[in-house]
């Protein structure tokens, strides 16, 4: 019985430690206007993208990194005010 307890304990913290729900996304941009721009996470909603979360390019990189409770479909979008007739958006999964 104290092995079985021993062996259900480990499982449990094992389970515990894999349950992580953070998501990290890098990504590169090589237009350099955009240096020093917002990149953003954003939602659909009804009626328009809102942003939830929003980044840096620096050095033609950016960082993003949450959290999730389960998997969500959001757009990763430059900044539009570099070319507003031309926006630049990409879906992205984000899974934790």
């Amino acid at each position: 019985m104290k092995k079985f307890s021993l062996l259900l304990i480990t499982a449990f913290v094992l389970i515990s430690c894999q349950n992580n729900k953070t998501y990290k996304i890098n990504g590169t941009v090589t237009d350099p206007a955009y240096e020093g721009k917002n990149v953003y996470i954003q939602e659909m909603t009804t009626n328009e993208m809102v942003s939830v979360d929003t980044a840096v390019v620096t050095n033609g990189s950016f960082k993003f990194e949450g959290s999730a409770d389960s998997t969500v479909l959001r757009f990763i979008a430059l900044d539009e005010t570099v070319n507003p007739q031309k926006p630049s958006r990409v879906l992205a999964i984000l899974e934790p």
